[in-house]
């Protein structure tokens, strides 16, 4: 705990960010992933290798572009490094430990920004709180100063909705219907987006959360990506998401994870 709180008190983020729990979340993830090394392993390495076969794939090599890069746990950064000219990792929180990763490498630079293009109305809900229309979301259209060879969403089109969606039932939403389509909204924003900024396109995220007993009986099935019409994926795989223990001593979660790789026709 001690830990965490000094992280808490030292980490540089922008306030609406702290505000609405990105920061916090930032942290949980890191202490998850202590408590659960082992048991995320498989997965992340999957996402590294998954990576490294887009940047394989992709025909430019100057500019490589990581969407949700986090603590770089499933970045394959060496390699990365070492293909491209240039890295861009983007997020809207960077711990300490992601900054002390930038000063090792020459061509690796940190862009802090909220890519829903939402947090700044969030951060004051009066206008939700007085029966307002939930904000469309508006990706950053300034991000990078010209098209990447290759951009990566990691780990990040399924988690988009949840902070804003948090926010928007804390203010007074309660249409369920309507945060149900504004998740969906707000995903297809994130997918279409991704088309404008490279020309390979790798997207990792989790399709499914499943919960199960002792015996592997399935107690609760959430579908994360709400998106339809999507391509089959490139490839799939489970994630030991919640270990027993995690939640609860007589469950678990498991998430469904798909990677897509896409590239424009000129590439």
């Amino acid at each position: 705990m001690l830990r965490e709180w000094l992280t808490y008190l030292s980490a540089r983020c922008a306030p609406e960010a702290k505000r609405l729990g990105y920061l916090h979340e930032a942290i949980a993830i890191r202490e998850r992933h202590a408590r659960h090394r082992n048991a995320w392993q498989s997965h992340l390495g999957r996402c590294r290798r998954f990576i490294l076969r887009a940047a394989e794939q992709t025909q430019g090599k100057d500019d490589c572009v990581i969407l949700g890069s986090g603590l770089l746990l499933d970045v394959p950064l060496k390699e990365l490094t070492a293909m491209f000219e240039e890295i861009a990792l983007v997020d809207i929180v960077h711990l300490p430990e992601t900054r002390r990763q930038m000063k090792r490498h020459a061509n690796m630079r940190l862009i802090e920004a909220d890519v829903t293009g939402l947090v700044s109305g969030l951060a004051d809900p009066s206008a939700i709180a007085n029966g307002g229309a939930l904000p469309s979301p508006s990706p950053p259209k300034g991000l990078l100063p010209g098209r990447a060879d290759l951009v990566v969403s990691l780990n990040l089109l399924s988690q988009l909705p949840l902070s804003p969606v948090t926010a928007a039932r804390d203010a007074g939403a309660r249409d369920e219907r309507a945060l149900g389509r504004w998740v969906e909204t707000i995903q297809r924003s994130h997918w279409d987006w991704l088309n404008e900024l490279a020309d390979t396109r790798c997207v990792i995220t989790d399709e499914t959360q499943t919960v199960r007993d002792l015996d592997g009986g399935v107690c609760e099935e959430t579908r994360m990506l709400t998106l339809n019409e999507l391509p089959d994926p490139t490839e799939q795989w489970t994630w030991d998401l919640a270990p027993f223990g995690e939640i609860d001593h007589g469950t678990r979660t498991e998430a469904t994870v798909s990677g897509w790789i896409d590239r424009s026709p000129t590439t």
